[in-house]
């Protein structure tokens, strides 16, 4: 009857052992207590930041080499959030799960951003404009425009996403804009788009785009305030830039009806 109380102690022995070999033994609850002690992950390594997401996306593996992985697939922290499910998923040792938590972080986090704002947005100014529209883009992969309406004393009535994943503002749809600025009772817009790989700026194209649809707005008397560019942290103001370009520089002729590219 000694036997398997031998047995037992022998196997108790080889558990301890284990854990003395592995220095990685009980790394996720360490991380995990970190965080909450620390109240954040302002002193996390960014490969830290990714393991510690992943532990909720793959479970019972080590996730540190995944998340170094994943960094250098992408090129950057900020261009793993920016990669499509599908990418992220082909990764080495990613799940689908995994791959859709870490598309939900800006998801959420623009949200977040929404919520906490007042219900009444008051948008009078290029910067305040500049302040509300900045986080809209973030973590955008793909080009989106915005079509913001405002009252005649600029409060924001609606915020539309009017196009997305078109590489061109020319495939905004003129009808589709006019039928929103019409049915809230908009007497002005903002429009605005992101170059998500590319500078604030604004292409030739993009001045066409702003060009055709003043002067269709302006048949209805809706003001166009302004056309945005976004990229990154940054915004341009084309109202701003056309005091040193649009009008100036880039003087062009207006297509026909029947040559316009709008539905």
């Amino acid at each position: 009857m000694e036997q398997p109380k031998n047995e037992e102690n022998n196997g108790a022995a080889s558990v301890r052992n284990a854990k003395r070999e592995n220095p990685h033994a009980g790394h996720r609850q360490r991380l995990k207590d970190r965080f909450v002690k620390e109240g954040g992950l302002e002193h996390f390594e960014l490969h830290n930041v990714l393991e510690i997401l992943l532990f909720f996306g793959i479970p019972q593996r080590d996730t540190n080499d995944i998340a170094h992985e994943l960094i250098r697939t992408f090129g950057s922290f900020p261009q793993v959030f920016l990669a499509d499910v599908e990418q992220l998923a082909a990764v080495k040792g990613m799940t689908r799960n995994a791959a859709i938590l870490i598309k939900l972080v800006p998801e959420v986090y623009r949200k977040f951003l929404d919520a906490s704002k007042e219900k009444e947005e008051i948008l009078d100014t290029a910067d305040k404009i500049k302040e509300y529209l900045i986080p809209k883009f973030t973590g955008r992969s793909e080009e989106i425009v915005y079509l913001l309406c405002m009252n005649n004393t600029c409060k924001l009535l609606r915020a539309d996403i009017i196009s997305k994943g078109n590489r061109s503002m020319a495939h905004v749809d003129l009808r589709k804009v006019t039928e929103i600025v019409l049915q809230c009772g908009a007497v002005s817009i903002v429009l605005a788009h992101n170059h998500p790989h590319g500078v604030a700026r604004p292409s030739e194209q993009d001045i066409v785009t702003t060009r055709r649809m003043q002067k269709v707005l302006s048949q209805l008397n809706i003001e166009f305030l302004d056309h945005f560019v976004v990229a990154g942290d940054k915004a341009i103001s084309m109202m701003e830039f056309g005091h040193l370009g649009i009008k100036n520089i880039v003087e062009m002729q207006l297509p026909r009806q029947d040559q316009e590219d709008f539905n």
